[in-house]
């Protein structure tokens, strides 16, 4: 009984771990596409005292770390967005 309650517990700390990250990512990336105007080109960014030359690499810096620590669900709901905003973006 004691071994399953610490799974349980275990699984209810990972899966807040998980959305966590996606949310911080998500939150990062949205930051990162407002401060650059939603250019991922390789143009100088700004994100508060620190300059960025390449949000390209900042971007895809912050994507790799996150992918690498989420579960696969994770990295589903992150490549998603991705899609849609690659899709989005392609509008205008």
């Amino acid at each position: 009984m004691q071994d399953t309650y610490k799974r349980v517990e275990t699984q209810k700390l990972e899966e807040t771990r998980q959305q966590e990250l996606i949310k911080s990512y998500l939150k990062d990336i949205t930051d990162i596409l407002i401060n650059s105007n939603g250019n991922l080109t390789n143009s100088p960014f700004v994100q508060g005292n620190l300059k960025y030359n390449d949000v390209q690499n900042l971007a895809g810096a912050r994507t790799l770390v996150t992918l690498k620590e989420l579960n696969r669900e994770g990295r589903e709901q992150v490549m998603k967005f991705l899609s849609d905003a690659r899709a989005n973006a392609s509008k205008f």
